[in-house]
């Protein structure tokens, strides 16, 4: 199996595995009378939205990967996360009128991330920016999924 179709075949696992641990999040909510916290309606027939969150779901492998000591296979992470993901997210955010929010992703997730991952900084750090890219990304999963253009 080369590099690439391993790639293909981890975001297909993420993305699987992230929809049936929502699905699980929101049935435990639900169950107990209470909403869930910070969710994100997925709607999958639109796949702008599927990238956007398959980005999310590598960009908290990137973590694990870093946690571990592997700056390699973070920074080869985070660069499927932005190229083979959030690339295809750009334009649709800009068909919605969303330019400010793709541009507030898209340096810090195409630069400054791999930059972090290069310079080793502290986890707390990497963390942080994480969660900031991962929160701008919700917010375009919100946008991308309205259905006014």
């Amino acid at each position: 199996m080369n590099n690439y179709n391993i790639t293909v075949l981890l975001i297909y696992v993420t993305a699987s595995l992230a929809t049936v641990m929502l699905g699980m999040a929101l049935t435990n909510s639900f169950a107990n009378g209470q909403p869930a916290n910070e969710t994100v309606t997925i709607k999958y027939n639109d796949p702008s939205v599927e990238y956007a969150q398959t980005a999310r779901n590598l960009l908290n492998q990137v973590l694990v990967e870093y946690k571990k000591g592997n700056t390699t296979g973070a920074n080869d992470l985070a660069t499927t996360a932005y190229l083979d993901n959030f690339e295809y997210v750009e334009a649709p955010l800009d068909k919605k009128g969303a330019s400010d929010l793709k541009e507030a992703i898209e340096d810090p997730m195409r630069e400054v991330l791999r930059e972090k991952i290069e310079n080793k900084v502290s986890l707390e750090e990497l963390n942080s920016h994480v969660k900031i890219l991962d929160d701008k990304l919700k917010e375009a999963i919100i946008v991308l999924n309205r259905t006014s253009n």
